[in-house]
């Protein structure tokens, strides 16, 4: 169970249900899997009147990782949780979902060129790579302003003679950083699993302990560079010339001269500090990365295994888009019948 939780749980879904527990050294674990029942416990409606506002109990180790007052899912602190959860509302705005379409427009035009030259090879495409490349990019980018190279360095690791790309991403170490966001996201079911001390004094334990802090350690120190690049940015860049809409931007410009969404949460009125801008960036990238990725993956799964779905969405699509030059928008993918939400079908 340590190494893939999600395995375990489905697991142990089909064999006690929708409700059931474990336990995870000496820590209860109770899940909930069933969407009406979660519902009932966390929806916003009801967390004024649940006695299960807080998803996880104490944990010395989540704590350890800069997680249990910081961020979302595992935030204990609720007035900081309540704080942070407005601006994921605001991030998920129609301005931010615009861009970010734009965004990954782009991206998959970009990457569907690689495969061009690929198919012309004759060599395989290994889906689930790019896809994860895909998904680092969009989300990089997205968060911070910033390119990275992934799908750049997966197409130059194919050795294709004379197809080297040249396109640098301007975050160097953009890549190393989403591997180490992937190690990060691993760490939390250990740190939450094994006692501080058994952490910290049995052997090879320890050493597993060690890699874990010191990679929380550098994501912080890279997050905090990014971070310090893009304040001084914002601070020479003139007050009548708008900013980029990225999450970057919109965490430090709140509550200062350049804010343009303003955040109301009781008596927060203040400009975020550095810390409190990086434990949210890295709220994003944590629950980002992966999510992106497999939703991505499963798509195209879906897709590829039901050809009826497929053949409709298709036609639906040239339907759409047959002899326009119409740009893939929001606004053009809500006229998308089978791209809504199940509930407005």
């Amino acid at each position: 169970m340590l190494y893939d939780v999600p395995a375990a749980a489905e697991k142990f879904n089909k064999k006690y249900g929708d409700l059931y527990e474990f336990y995870m050294g000496s820590i209860r674990v109770v899940v909930v899997s069933k969407p009406d029942l979660a519902e009932k416990i966390w929806a916003s409606s009801s967390l004024k009147n649940t006695k299960f506002v807080m998803r996880n109990g104490y944990s010395e180790g989540i704590v350890e990782l800069g997680l249990g007052t910081k961020g979302m899912v595992l935030n204990r602190d609720i007035d900081v949780w309540n704080v942070n959860r407005k601006f994921m509302n605001v991030i998920s705005s129609p301005p931010f979902l615009r861009e970010s379409i734009n965004l990954t427009s782009k991206m998959v035009d970009q990457m569907f060129e690689y495969w061009k030259v690929i198919e012309k090879k004759g060599m395989q495409i290994e889906v689930s790579q790019w896809i994860d490349a895909l998904g680092a990019e969009i989300v990089s980018t997205t968060a911070t302003g910033k390119g990275i190279t992934a799908m750049t360095e997966l197409f130059n690791e194919l050795n294709i003679e004379n197809n080297k790309s040249k396109v640098q991403g301007a975050w160097q170490n953009g890549v190393k950083f989403t591997k180490a966001i992937h190690l990060y996201n691993e760490s939390m079911s250990f740190m939450m699993l094994f006692p501080t001390k058994f952490r910290r004094n049995v052997p090879l334990i320890k050493d597993v302990n060690k890699k874990y802090l010191d990679n929380r350690d550098w994501i912080y120190q890279e997050m905090d560079r990014i971070v310090s690049e893009r304040q001084k940015e914002i601070e020479n860049t003139p007050l009548d010339q708008p900013l980029e809409a990225n999450i970057l931007t919109l965490l430090l410009t709140t509550n200062t001269e350049r804010d343009f969404d303003k955040i109301s949460v009781s008596k927060f009125d203040r400009p975020l500090t550095n810390d409190e801008v990086i434990s949210i960036l890295r709220e994003v990238f944590t629950g980002g990365l992966d999510t992106t990725s497999n939703s991505l993956s499963y798509l195209l799964f879906y897709l590829a295994k039901h050809r009826d779905v497929y053949l409709k969405m298709r036609q639906e699509v040239l339907d759409l888009y047959y002899n326009q030059s119409c740009n893939n928008t929001r606004e053009t993918k809500d006229e998308i019948y089978f791209a809504q939400p199940e509930e407005k079908l």
